[in-house]
């Protein structure tokens, strides 16, 4: 069971450090408003959705969030909201790949949609590490 939790979080680490580099380049892009990187804006956001794919398949299929609800069963509402996220951000990325890929010109309205939902993946990454430290340091804790 331990080594599956650790190819288990190997994987999941290694899924997180491609989004977190895909998102960073993405900012960067949308950073240089120019029209010559519109074709990179919409090749970057069909890669960050490859990577957030597997990025959210490996917490929902046997990932860690099963291991969460296991120990923790309280949690469970918790991991369904964020489960909810997970189709959420799906669906808005999927329409951010349709939008820059039709060719017209992304403009300042376009990079505020991606820079909206890139802050929003952040703060749902977030709330994940904080309801797996909150699972493990309650298990963990303290006893006198």
């Amino acid at each position: 069971m331990a080594k599956s939790l650790r190819s288990i979080a190997e994987a999941l680490r290694k899924a997180h450090n491609r989004l977190t580099e895909d998102l960073d380049r993405l900012e960067q892009v949308l950073g240089c408003p120019s029209p010559e990187n519109q074709a990179e804006i919409a090749y970057d956001l069909a890669k960050a959705r490859r990577y957030l794919t597997e990025h959210f398949r490996l917490e929902e299929q046997n990932g860690y969030m099963n291991v969460v609800s296991n120990r923790q069963p309280r949690f469970e509402r918790a991991i369904e909201r964020l489960h909810d996220e997970h189709r959420e951000l799906s669906l808005s990325l999927d329409a951010l790949v349709a939008e820059a890929e039709i060719g017209k010109p992304l403009d300042d309205a376009f990079r505020g949609k991606v820079q909206q939902w890139i802050d929003r993946l952040r703060s749902h990454e977030t709330k994940e590490d904080e309801l797996v430290q909150e699972a493990f340091t309650v298990d963990i804790g303290t006893k006198d």
